[in-house]
């Protein structure tokens, strides 16, 4: 499954960066991904002196579903990761383990 994925990658320019930074089961941004979102924040926050927010979200039993029922249980996942994500409108929101997220939400928070 692996090779067919590389092949339909390298012949679509831009698939191989795709997958290299978004998490296959969820299609959501990956821990990769979140490190360059994250630095982008840290270093604009320093510059302009903006704010943002850190969320970590974690999802009890989320990957059981996908190691215990197997893929079929693929879309059950996706659709709860698209559920998380329209939830937390505004935030950027990347799987970084098997049942954590995190979510990044720019802006001022009154502390």
């Amino acid at each position: 499954m692996r090779s067919v994925r590389r092949h339909r990658a390298q012949s679509r320019p831009g698939e191989i960066s795709y997958l290299a930074s978004h998490d296959v089961l969820t299609e959501l941004p990956n821990r990769t991904a979140l490190d360059e979102h994250l630095l982008a924040a840290v270093e604009r926050a320093e510059r302009t002196g903006s704010r943002f927010a850190v969320m970590c979200i974690d999802l009890d039993h989320f990957k059981e579903i996908n190691d215990r029922f197997g893929h079929a249980s693929g879309d059950a996942v996706r659709e709860t990761s698209r559920r998380l994500q329209e939830a937390a409108q505004g935030c950027y929101v990347a799987r970084v383990g098997g049942d954590e997220f995190i979510g990044i939400r720019p802006g001022a928070f009154a502390g």
